[in-house]
């Protein structure tokens, strides 16, 4: 019986390549912390240990180029997108969300009586408060009856569920722009804690009927029934510069207010309709809400409103005030 045996040679399989790498690399390593000067000339010499030195140097310096190259681009990139990209992003969004417009911009001939029909009328008020009224600016001025009578005092209602903004009974136009930012009260008034007066009958002043000044009627200043001048009521009050608009207004800047996130978050979508007074002197003044949409995006609209920059209408070449309205659109895409 033959016992035939049969030899086989077993080849080692070769390390993998970025074992070889890390092989090759502690070697290289080693030799070159033992005797770095060694290392270097040895480098430089035309034989087989040189080149083999000088090739894992080129290895190391491209690696360590393309890691750096990789590096610098990345954060290159995040910079790029946070201060580009993103902002893009939003854009878009604001583009897509908002948008205000100019409405009822035809404004109807104003005929005034001319100057030498001076205006007349006055109005006064008070609560019998024993302090004289204090400092303040007038409330808005309307032809038609006053539906709440001026007052310094806050309202005894915090939240009333449909507000009625003061108002005294004086043609618009004869009153000076006042500054937005004082409580209402008397322009000739003292300084100090809010006082309506010692007047009667309503109103600030130390007059009576439910206007503000000394004098008697809804109106303001010394006079009787409404309006204000002086004396009995009269309509005058034109400077004789009395016409149709000659110029429009024009809206120089387009800022677009922002969602709220209780408006996002409820889906709500449509219009604000925003009326504002646009003086001659380039200041926007009275705006308020005559057509709302809540959930926060109504002091949104007025924000936005108060930030237009714009060039007065003119009548004969001057400036003049105009109210106008401005419609705000809110849409979710």
């Amino acid at each position: 019986m033959n016992d035939a045996r049969e030899l086989r040679f077993l080849v080692e399989q070769p390390p993998s390549l970025p074992v070889r790498l890390w092989r090759e690399l502690k070697i290289q390593t080693r030799e070159f912390s033992a005797n770095p000067g060694g290392y270097v000339r040895s480098s430089m010499a035309n034989d087989a240990i040189g080149r083999k030195r000088t090739k894992s140097l080129m290895f190391g310096l491209s690696i360590g180029f393309i890691i750096i190259g990789g590096f610098v681009g990345f954060s290159f990139a995040l910079w790029w997108l946070n201060h580009h990209g993103l902002d893009a992003k939003a854009d878009t969004k604001k583009d897509d969300l908002t948008q205000l417009t100019m409405v009822d911009t035809d404004v109807p001939k104003i005929d005034l009586p001319k100057k030498d029909k001076r205006a007349g009328g006055g109005g006064g008020g008070g609560k019998n408060e024993p302090t004289p009224a204090s400092k303040g600016r007038l409330p808005k001025a309307s032809l038609t009856d006053p539906i709440v009578a001026p007052t310094t005092h806050p309202s005894p209602i915090e939240h009333p569920s449909l507000p009625v903004a003061p108002t005294i009974q004086v043609n618009p136009q004869l009153i000076p722009p006042q500054n937005p930012n004082m409580p209402i009260g008397l322009p000739t008034g003292v300084v100090g804690p809010p006082s309506d007066g010692p007047g009667s009958g309503g109103g600030i002043g130390s007059g009576k009927g439910g206007g503000i000044g000394p004098g008697d009627g809804t109106g303001y200043g010394p006079g009787h029934g409404k309006g204000t001048g002086g004396g009995e009521y009269s309509e005058g009050g034109g400077d004789g510069d009395s016409g149709p608009i000659t110029s429009k207004l024009q809206l120089l800047s387009n800022p677009r207010p922002d969602y709220t996130e209780e408006a996002r978050k409820n889906k709500i979508t449509g219009t604000v309709l925003v009326e504002a007074t646009f003086r001659a002197d380039g200041k926007i003044a009275g705006a308020r809400v005559v057509r709302g949409l809540g959930y926060g995006l109504d002091e949104k609209a007025i924000e936005a409103v108060m930030k237009i920059s714009f060039r007065p209408a003119e009548r004969n070449g001057k400036p003049v005030s105009i109210k106008q309205n401005i419609k705000v659109s809110f849409t979710l895409l």
